[in-house]
């Protein structure tokens, strides 16, 4: 076995809500282990169905979020997406597990997005708007469904996560269409490894 050269950081964010039996979290296994075959790797796991910090935005976040001047409340409040920013741009490849509820993402991954998205931090705007500030990353994004097909006109996981990762300055973007898992065809999952390989 050749020796491991090159040493990148991962980050894995697995939505699924199912703690046995996640075909999304099958695929995004399958990609550390590709990476962890070819780099030193370092691995930092978010299975955010268990995260007890994660939940919606509301009025006092925002307010938090849009003071320029925050007292140490709203400085505590902003504290857990300060570590989620933090942790994000200390990552090299970013692994998101994205199986598909009633046609996009689940509701746990749309509260991270929340809190990863922030003006001055991940984005800013500029002339001709606005545009990311995570540059020199890659997304790999891992997508199951019960039978919608990838890319059609009511898949909105696929096309939302590339935006969403183009928004905050993630271009490098790779798609593993694991559709079809769910419904027990294996073959699906020789598909995507193969697609692994090409990362």
């Amino acid at each position: 076995m050749a020796a491991l050269t090159e040493s990148i950081n991962i980050l894995c964010i697995n939505s699924s809500y199912r703690i046995d039996g996640s075909k999304s979290n099958l695929l995004t296994e399958e990609v550390i282990k590709h990476y962890q075959t070819k780099n030193k790797t370092s691995v930092k796991y978010r299975n955010l169905a268990s995260e007890s910090k994660l939940n919606y935005l509301n009025e006092e976040w925002i307010t938090a979020n849009l003071a320029k001047e925050k007292t140490e409340e709203q400085k505590n409040l902003m504290r857990y997406s300060d570590e989620l920013i933090s942790e994000i741009k200390n990552t090299d490849v970013i692994v998101f597990g994205c199986p598909m509820y009633n046609f996009t993402i689940s509701s746990s991954l749309k509260c991270y997005i929340d809190l990863i998205c922030r003006h001055g931090l991940t984005f800013n705007y500029g002339e001709k708007g606005p545009f990311g500030l995570l540059e020199n990353k890659k997304a790999i994004i891992c997508t199951t469904s019960n039978g919608v097909p990838h890319n059609c006109d009511y898949d909105f996981v696929s096309k939302y996560m590339i935006q969403v990762c183009n928004f905050i300055g993630i271009k490098d973007c790779k798609i593993i269409d694991g559709n079809e898992l769910l419904k027990g065809e294996e073959d699906v999952i020789e598909k995507c490894k193969k697609i692994i390989k090409d990362l």
